[in-house]
């Protein structure tokens, strides 16, 4: 592909953008204030080879899907509604002595800054990342090493063409985990329940066990107060009280009903023993807790 290629619009414009602007302490020109301007951060030596390669690379997006814009200050390349960041950086390298930067607007606030480096004229391709952690952030991904960046063109084309393949990727990948933490809060919620359950179920049953328990105490407390009715009852007959001090008629109706109430005890009994016993049957048929 040729090197030289006549500069779209936005390229011009960016050229015009940065004409006068000024240089920051790491040696780069100073974004402008207005205008949409493609995203570089290059020395002053640096920019007509920064706007040439993004020349270049939109030329050879021409036939793509894929277009280079600029939106809110930044580069992106776009298909569609996938699209990546891009910026030209100009790698630094630190010097000492070089001349102070002379403020844009001259204050007594405002003063000179020593410039910290200078521009080495290597240039790198940067790409946004995926976002993590709340936050996005650059990578190099092509830049100049033992042959120019310019030498890497057709690999950066097939790289920015992969935006829409690369997007759907990524969005089967968010929907797979998305889909797995879907899952996993599901069954840590049904595992909550059955535990939840569980433990209600063991409950139920120490009170049920519980109450089994009582009843039984309970049938004996009133067996052995039916045995001191039977012996109150019989030493009555055998002369403990005389029935004229309660007067002879009410003593007898009171002893025949005091004798119906003895009698009536083991079908109260036994009536409470069978809910019981059915209440037992279905403590022995309990399944064992896993």
């Amino acid at each position: 592909m040729n090197s030289e290629v006549p500069w779209p619009a936005l390229v011009q414009a960016t050229d015009r953008g940065y004409r006068d602007a000024p240089v920051d302490v790491w040696g780069r020109l100073e974004r402008p204030g207005r205008g949409q301007v493609l995203d570089v951060m290059v020395s002053r030596e640096a920019l007509p080879r920064a706007l040439q390669l993004y020349a270049l690379i939109m030329h050879g997006l021409k036939r793509s899907p894929v277009a280079l814009v600029t939106e809110r200050g930044r580069t992106l390349a776009r298909a569609g509604q996938d699209e990546i960041r891009l910026r030209i950086k100009e790698q630094v390298q630190a010097r000492n002595g070089l001349p102070l930067l002379e403020p844009k607007y001259a204050s007594s606030w405002n003063a000179p800054r020593p410039q910290k480096a200078v521009g080495t004229g290597r240039l790198q391709l940067l790409v946004s990342v995926p976002w993590q952690y709340g936050f996005g952030d650059y990578a190099v991904q092509f830049r100049d090493g033992k042959v120019p960046l310019e030498e890497h063109l057709e690999s950066m084309l097939v790289y920015l063409q992969g935006v829409p393949l690369r997007a759907a990727e990524e969005r089967e990948v968010r929907r797979q985990q998305e889909e797995a933490r879907l899952a996993e809060q599901q069954r840590r919620e049904e595992e909550r329940a059955r535990l939840a359950a569980l433990q209600a179920e063991r409950e139920r049953r120490r009170q049920e066990t519980s109450a089994c328990r009582e009843g039984l105490h309970d049938l004996a407390r009133q067996w052995e107060d039916t045995e001191r009715l039977r012996a109150y009852l019989a030493a009555l007959d055998r002369g403990l009280l005389e029935p004229e001090s309660v007067g002879s008629e009410a003593y007898r109706e009171w002893r025949l009903w005091a004798g119906q109430q003895l009698e009536a005890a083991p079908r109260r009994q036994a009536v409470q023993i069978r809910s019981w016993a059915t209440r037992v049957q279905e403590m022995t048929r309990w399944e064992p807790f896993p």
